[in-house]
């Protein structure tokens, strides 16, 4: 008779923690070798296992658990909502310029970090200057400042996400001869994310 096993990722995804496996099945029935890595696969006998989830003190340590759960994902969701929050109320100041005073600043902003031959000048093509242009209001604005503060904090990813596309935005309302470059960084950001 062949007897089944579980691996402990199995188990835990029938809702154990690694508590509840410790301390109600306690060690696995036989270990394995894995030929993935150096560690051993501990395996438990299916059977054990579905014995141990009729058992009271599996219930209440689930109940508790999946309490804990809920309480956590209702935080993390709280917490990205403040983000989001804070984001859609966040006022960017974007520099206004003339158009040719923006394309040297972006220029004598790009050259002072660019450590290559190729400078950049009025005499630049005209996609790389209105790139560097927007790059440069970006920068200018609270944006970087922004990206500091949601650094670390839960919802990060969706709220640099919103906080891009604000700025692209706009910089393409008040710049519209840059705004077919912020709607070709916008599409970036969609394919990135």
């Amino acid at each position: 008779m062949h007897v089944r096993r579980l691996h402990k990722q199995a188990i835990k995804d029938r809702g154990w923690t690694d508590r509840m496996i410790a301390r109600i099945l306690g060690g696995p029935d036989i270990k394995v070798k894995n030929p993935y890595g150096p560690h051993l696969i501990c395996l438990y006998n299916i059977g054990r296992v579905e014995s141990a989830e009729r058992s009271d003190e599996f219930r209440e340590m689930k109940s508790v658990s999946d309490r804990r759960r809920k309480a956590s994902l209702k935080a993390v969701t709280t917490k990205r909502q403040k983000l989001e929050l804070e984001i859609a109320n966040i006022r960017l100041n974007i520099p206004v310029m003339e158009r040719k005073e923006l394309i040297q600043v972006a220029c004598e902003n790009y050259n002072s970090w660019n450590n290559s031959d190729n400078m950049a000048g009025p005499f630049s093509a005209p996609a790389f200057l209105e790139r560097i242009c927007v790059n440069e209001l970006r920068h200018s604005s609270e944006y970087d400042e922004c990206l500091d503060d949601i650094y670390g904090r839960v919802g990060k990813q969706d709220a640099y996400i919103s906080l891009k596309e604000k700025v692209l935005e706009l910089i393409a309302d008040l710049y519209p001869w840059l705004a077919d470059e912020a709607d070709r960084q916008l599409k970036i950001l969609d394919a990135q994310y």
